[in-house]
């Protein structure tokens, strides 16, 4: 494993090195002081102040799936220990971490990397979620992920994979075709709080999850994020983390753009079905 805190790192001097953490070259966020919020007529901006960096994997050309599961629990590892660092950062309200996988799905370079971003807001998406993840567990005293998990448990019509710690799952409504969840069975809020024996068996799921979608969609292109918890020093003990894999299956067009109503052309039960049986021939 190698760190740098510099784009320009000489890889050449760590010759057993497989994973490089390294600052983007075009980053979306950058060290630039304080963070600040100011009001430009009817809206409301704020200074893009944080970190981008890169995880990239040694190999050229192996994707995550291919990986041994040893160093697929090694880029885990590596999220963690880099989330940890990054979320005690002063400016850091949420820290993202993604995965574009192919030039549909955004990657701008072909060598398998990931990349992780601390900044200092909480995205729309994460605090909508975070919104009604709240309000549930007032009303009903428990956590709606839970209950989901709970329920795909019962009726694993749409269950792709399992091991003890972790389910994957398609969605009761995914925003695309073949879209896949990680959850820890454990419930947990944030990212960080996941053990050794935890990620050992994420990274076997994320393998499972991303081998049934290579051989089932003939190695589609797709994106993979983490939906944690912020960092913003509030108590969001009833969140419950996951990953979130999105195969590029569709484009959306007018309707969903417009409405923002999904159209899928396959069930989650049926691409399910359809998944687990790619695993069962593995």
């Amino acid at each position: 494993m190698a760190w740098s805190n510099n784009r320009e790192l000489a890889i050449d001097e760590y010759d057993d090195w497989t994973i490089a953490v390294v600052a983007n070259k075009y980053p979306a966020f950058i060290l630039a002081g304080e963070a600040k919020q100011e009001k430009i007529g009817p809206y409301q901006a704020m200074t893009a102040t944080g970190h981008h960096e890169l995880v990239i994997t040694k190999n050229h050309s192996l994707t995550i799936d291919q990986m041994p599961i040893a160093s697929i629990q090694e880029i885990f590892t590596v999220f963690q220990q880099r989330y940890r660092l990054l979320a005690q950062q002063p400016h850091s309200q949420y820290v993202a971490i993604f995965h574009n996988q192919g030039p549909e799905a955004g990657a701008s370079i072909t060598h398998p990397h990931s990349q992780i971003i601390a900044m200092p807001t909480i995205d729309t998406n994460i605090e909508n979620n975070l919104t009604g993840t709240k309000r549930f567990w007032q009303k009903q005293g428990q956590c709606p992920h839970c209950l989901i998990i709970g329920d795909n448990q019962k009726k694993p019509d749409r269950v792709v994979w399992e091991n003890k710690h972790f389910i994957v799952f398609t969605p009761f409504a995914p925003k695309s075709a073949f879209t896949l969840q990680i959850y820890p069975k454990k419930h947990q809020a944030y990212f960080d709080q996941a053990d050794g024996q935890q990620l050992k068996d994420l990274a076997q799921a994320f393998k499972m999850a991303l081998k049934s979608l290579r051989k089932g969609l003939n190695n589609p292109d797709y994106n993979f994020f983490l939906n944690s918890a912020p960092c913003d020093n509030q108590n969001h003990d009833y969140y419950h983390w996951h990953w979130q894999i999105m195969p590029k299956t569709q484009i959306w067009a007018g309707f969903e753009l417009g409405a923002g109503i999904e159209i899928s052309t396959i069930s989650p039960e049926d691409s399910a079905e359809y998944l687990r049986k790619q695993i069962s021939v593995l």
